[in-house]
């Protein structure tokens, strides 16, 4: 099954979790680059169009596809918002699970 909310181009015969009846369960693997709070956002700007200009070279593109990459370059927003919102999914998941916090 594939766990994303899409069915994926590198097995698109394969079911999404949702088609085989489990809705409530989806997880996006990602990938990104961080840097350090307070980074200058001309910094943050630069190296984003630079990486978006990369994932855009017809080989670098065939190559992440090839090993079954989907590129999705977004935003550094849109980036941060999709973290918030991962580590508040997961958060929930191990409240529920009442998995103790390591110290």
């Amino acid at each position: 099954m594939v766990t994303g909310p899409k069915r994926s181009p590198a097995v698109p015969d394969v079911p999404t979790l949702r088609e085989a009846g489990i809705p409530e369960q989806e997880t996006v693997f990602f990938q990104g680059i961080l840097a350090p709070a307070g980074t200058p956002k001309e910094i943050i700007d630069k190296w984003h169009a630079d990486i978006v200009e990369i994932m855009k070279q017809p080989d670098v593109k065939q190559r992440l596809e090839a090993a079954s990459y989907e590129l999705n370059p977004n935003t550094p927003a849109e980036f941060s918002a999709l973290i918030k919102t991962e580590v508040e999914q997961w958060a929930k998941v191990i409240r529920e699970a009442k998995i103790p916090q390591v110290q």
